[in-house]
């Protein structure tokens, strides 16, 4: 190959690789289904499991993410194990969203 052929391809391979990251930056942007995120500082609303929480399972708690966004989640103290799946618990048992549990995943 001689230096006049080359440059086209190098210039081809530079387009191709520049569209590639940006449909993957693309793919890796937020979804509209996941949770979002805010601020929250000592300030902020608090709100308390028990008001918020729906029990799913014995010892299993569903929280939607929208009813804690932006608030301090009063998480009570309990000595039996207690599951809480910020975002939505699938039947399997699995947590979609955020998990926080000190027992057991599965019920």
């Amino acid at each position: 190959m001689n230096r006049k052929s080359i440059f086209p391809a190098i210039i081809l391979a530079l387009l191709v690789s520049t569209n590639a990251a940006s449909s993957q930056e693309q793919t890796h942007s937020l979804s509209k289904d996941q949770i979002k995120t805010g601020t929250v500082t000592k300030s902020s609303p608090t709100v308390n499991l028990k008001d918020v929480g729906k029990q799913v399972a014995p010892g299993v708690i569903e929280v939607n993410p929208e009813s804690i966004s932006g608030k301090q989640l009063i998480i009570p103290n309990s000595t039996d194990s207690l599951v809480i799946c910020i975002g939505k618990r699938l039947p399997d048992g699995t947590c979609k969203g955020i998990f926080i549990g000190s027992g057991p995943a599965s019920s």
